[in-house]
């Protein structure tokens, strides 16, 4: 970083105006002290950071009022580099500095604690004792209404912040107990994080975003002391967040919508009925499917069901365009075929049409082909529903997309041509 800022290397924020290296800062050391000042209000956040040599490095404040002035490109900051040297001398600096100034008590600064301890390796010892007293316990349970845990913020310890089809499973699984949480795991905070009140959460971030979505009304939270966590580093805060989220000591491969399928076709081809209420609740009660991945067995067994029909009556097969399908590059072919100096042309999944993509993409182009292939025979069935299209219930059915266009951009014309989805059997 102090080699970035030294030789203009890199892209300086906006809103950071003015840049100050102090004197005695190195560019051969691998860490360094920074504080940012707000000019206006002369409020700073004081930090540690990385000197990587590649890749810039602004701040770590989680403080929401920083953050939203630091977005800002029309606010002014000044952005200090004030010391450097070893790992251990860098925190050692910050927390004498931070508890100098009494940081977490001052409206002067947006630092959340007044420094983590200086210690190079993470006392794992304390991570997992927290981990035990939560699994335990013997950290309080207390109920939080969804009002009371809105706005709350997580830290991200994965590699991802979180897998919005996970959190739409857990609003799903929410909703269909009638707004019951009783299969969720706690809420998990660090108690006064970021100051007196202030917690943060640790723990099932997933599921507070799942909660705060569904219908739910309250939910169980445990907050680990003070205490007790600001015995660790950072890096031991990450642990501790990890630790939450373990692996099986003997990993087994739940059983997939994919088997499900096979089981409901296996129903089908013994002349049994393939999907009662009873096999819904054996779903959903003894494998732990979730809502919506019930309605997936069901759409992909019917898709089944089609081809073999068609198959069995005229001799036509569906035929996939996936981008792993054989017949992948018939697509490609087709948009290189209607690509031309004066027409934009592009391929979509029929479930997946996207207006406003389809315009931006455009360009300043007039014409628009979008050549359109059917994933499944569900989805083609529903992108040629007149009853569906005329009712405009579907959100991406070409009726609706056609009629769209005439206010989003009216001097745009956009032409539809479809993939064969059902062709002769050959083999």
């Amino acid at each position: 970083m102090i080699t970035l800022l030294k030789n203009k290397l890199i892209e300086i924020p906006k809103q950071v105006v003015e840049i100050i290296i102090h004197d005695d800062v190195s560019e051969k050391d691998s860490w360094l002290n920074y504080n940012i000042i707000h000019i206006k209000t002369n409020k700073m956040y004081y930090g540690l950071a990385y000197n990587h040599p590649i890749k810039p490095y602004w701040h770590s404040c989680e403080n929401e009022e920083f953050k939203k002035l630091f977005a800002n490109p029309n606010e002014k900051f000044k952005y200090v580099i004030v010391a450097s040297g070893t790992k251990k001398a860098m925190y050692a600096k910050e927390k004498a500095y931070l508890t100098k100034n009494n940081a977490t008590k001052s409206n002067k600064y947006w630092n959340g604690n007044n420094g983590i301890t200086s210690e190079t390796e993470v006392d794992y010892d304390v991570v997992n004792t927290i981990i035990k007293n939560t699994k335990d316990k013997k950290y309080p349970i207390i109920v939080k209404t969804k009002e009371q845990v809105i706005g709350d913020v997580f830290k991200q310890v994965r590699g991802v912040e979180f897998v919005q089809g996970q959190v739409t499973m857990i609003k799903d699984e929410i909703n269909g107990t009638g707004g019951s949480t009783e299969n969720c795991e706690p809420l998990i905070y660090l108690e006064d994080y970021f100051h007196k009140g202030n917690d943060c959460g640790i723990g099932g971030n997933h599921t507070h975003r799942g909660f705060v979505k569904s219908k739910g009304v309250g939910i169980e939270t445990q907050t680990i002391p003070k205490k007790d966590w600001s015995k660790l580093c950072e890096d031991g805060i990450q642990a501790l967040g990890l630790g939450f989220n373990p692996r099986d000591k003997v990993e087994k491969k739940p059983t997939e919508v994919e088997d499900a399928v096979r089981y409901c076709l296996g129903l089908h081809d013994s002349k049994k009925e393939w999907w009662t209420t009873d096999i819904k609740k054996y779903f959903k009660n003894t494998l732990n499917f979730k809502p919506t991945q019930i309605e997936k067995i069901k759409s992909k067994v019917e898709d089944e069901l089609k081809k073999t029909k068609r198959k069995s009556k005229k001799g036509l097969v569906f035929r996939s365009y996936d981008p792993d399908s054989e017949y992948h590059h018939e697509l490609l072919d087709k948009v290189k075929l209607y690509t031309s100096d004066d027409v934009y042309c592009v391929y979509y999944s029929s479930s997946n049409v996207d207006l406003e993509r389809l315009v931006s993409g455009a360009g300043d182009k007039k014409t628009i082909v979008c050549v359109v292939y059917h994933p499944t025979p569900t989805a083609e069935t529903t992108w040629n529903n007149t009853d569906l299209n005329k009712n405009g219930v579907l959100p991406y059915c070409k009726k609706r997309i056609e009629n769209s266009i005439k206010w989003f951009n009216g001097d745009t014309d956009i032409v539809f041509t479809e993939m064969d989805a059902w062709v002769p059997d050959t083999k």
